[in-house]
């Protein structure tokens, strides 16, 4: 009895540091790992919209960050014939993955690529030939993905409302 308290009490301590850890990063510039962090702050800002996103083609993560609330996260990117995309995976857990609701809410973003911070309005695709193409860019570029069926929701990075052309 004497060790399942000391055991219990264990995964007590460690679980109060693992949250205490959650809430401590939602003040940190930018997430730490999987965790949501706060706002991105550091890095120049890059007010020029983005006209082909080649130059991200090879990176593996990004920082995420939508206006409201302004909570930060790591995730995917996809670039297509110059265009960007954010793929996300699992969106009917809401108790998860709240993020893409409120981008459909309020698309407004900031992307941290490579140290710089780029102003977009995120804009979630809803046409099934390009999603089927992401799909499949997707699983090329993270082969971790090949293989599992989930629904994915795919977000294009465009230009902030200010910035678009006309």
């Amino acid at each position: 009895m004497k060790v399942l308290r000391w055991v219990a009490g264990l995964v007590g301590v460690a679980f109060a540091g693992l949250l205490l850890f959650a809430v401590a990063v939602r003040f940190a510039d930018g997430p730490v790992g999987a965790f949501p962090g706060g706002p991105l702050a550091d890095g120049p800002m890059v007010h020029a919209p983005v006209e082909d996103w080649g130059f991200a083609e090879a990176v593996e993560l990004i920082e995420l960050q939508l206006m409201e609330p302004p909570r930060s996260r790591t995730t995917w990117i996809l670039v297509a014939e110059g265009r960007a995309f954010i793929p996300c995976g699992f969106p009917g857990i809401k108790l998860w993955k709240q993020w893409p609701h409120q981008a459909i809410d309020d698309g407004r973003a900031l992307v941290r690529i490579e140290g710089r911070r780029l102003p977009v309005q995120l804009a979630r695709i809803e046409d099934s030939g390009l999603e089927q193409r992401l799909g499949e860019d997707m699983r090329r570029k993270y082969p971790s993905s090949a293989g599992v069926e989930l629904e994915v929701w795919y977000f294009e990075l465009t230009p902030p409302e200010g910035q678009r052309g006309g």
